[in-house]
């Protein structure tokens, strides 16, 4: 009986542990995702020129549709190391863009964007 009970318990323990494991690797890939996202603007940040449209369209849907997303990557910063980016670069980038993205409502969980 009590061999039972401890393969439940561990069967159970396994299970937690997977799904646990599977939903930060989900936060995660989504994380990675996005910043990915970021990556063909690199290029721009130090740039005179202004980042082109084929930069800017997928920019400026995150900043829509995503502001989480940029919100992570903010918390996150090694995230954006990854590509070569800090937060204030990546402000800029999307203000070069013509859009605007207050990072402070990251905090407040109000987020606030201009397109």
């Amino acid at each position: 009986m009590s061999i039972s009970i401890f393969l439940g318990v561990s069967t159970v323990l396994a299970i937690l542990y997977a799904v646990q494991a599977t939903a930060i690797w989900d936060q995660d890939k989504a994380m990675v995702q996005c910043v990915a996202k970021l990556t063909p603007c690199r290029p721009y940040v130090n740039s005179e020129a202004p980042p082109p449209l084929w930069c800017c369209h997928p920019l400026k849907k995150i900043v829509e549709n995503d502001a989480t997303c940029l919100c992570e990557a903010f918390k996150h910063p090694d995230m954006l190391a990854l590509i070569h980016l800090t937060q204030e670069a990546a402000l800029n980038l999307i203000s070069s863009c013509g859009a605007s993205y207050d990072a402070s409502s990251c905090n407040t969980g109000e987020f606030h964007f201009f397109v």
